[in-house]
């Protein structure tokens, strides 16, 4: 079997995050819910809006949207994205999917992007882009969110209205979460 090593700057990287998850697991432990910017600052957290039908600087960095001619027009009836990973087979699965209540800063995106640097299959990339669906009834939003080397990137969308039939929302949303990942996850982009 090959060994495989991982490169310094790497290791550094994950460090870092390490250090960053250190300290927002000891913010967690005194119950602080709500981070204003001194908090986020001092924390090398960035919030950013995000938008999943722009253009420009507020387009997904990392994902790109499925693009379906046929994709159905959500009804009543039809649960909505399951139904279509039945109807379209064709769309590869690769997303893992873990349900992580209310937590979406916490440590959580931390731990998934650690997560993703520890798979050798990675080794190689110092960007490890995570996409979070937060459903949170019936304003649910999208988090695009990665470790830029210096500071957690946390690029969010506006909070969607679901409590009547928004059809463009819900195929939007169906769209992205089929979405595949793009872009350069080398060293060079830390440096873009």
């Amino acid at each position: 079997m090959k060994t495989v090593t991982e490169p310094r700057d790497r290791y550094n990287l994950r460090k870092a995050l390490t250090a960053m998850e250190w300290n927002v697991k000891a913010l967690e432990k005194t119950n602080t819910l709500i981070l204003n910017q001194s908090a986020l600052k001092r924390l090398r957290v960035r919030a950013l809006p995000r938008s999943l039908d722009a253009d420009g600087s507020l387009a997904p960095k990392n994902f790109s949207s499925l693009a379906l001619k046929d994709i159905p027009e959500p009804t009543e009836e039809y649960s909505y994205v399951g139904d279509m990973m039945v109807d379209f087979p064709e769309i590869p699965r690769m997303w893992p999917s873990h349900r992580i209540g209310d937590d979406i800063f916490g440590s959580t995106v931390i731990r998934i992007i650690l997560g993703q640097l520890k798979l050798k299959v990675f080794v190689n990339d110092m960007v490890e882009p995570v996409l979070l669906f937060s459903l949170s009834r019936l304003h649910p939003h999208v988090i695009e969110a990665y470790f830029d080397g210096q500071e957690l990137v946390l690029r969010h969308t506006k909070p969607y209205d679901f409590s009547f039939l928004n059809a463009a929302g819900f195929k939007t949303f169906a769209q992205w979460l089929l979405s595949d990942p793009f872009g350069d996850t080398s060293k060079r982009a830390l440096q873009t």
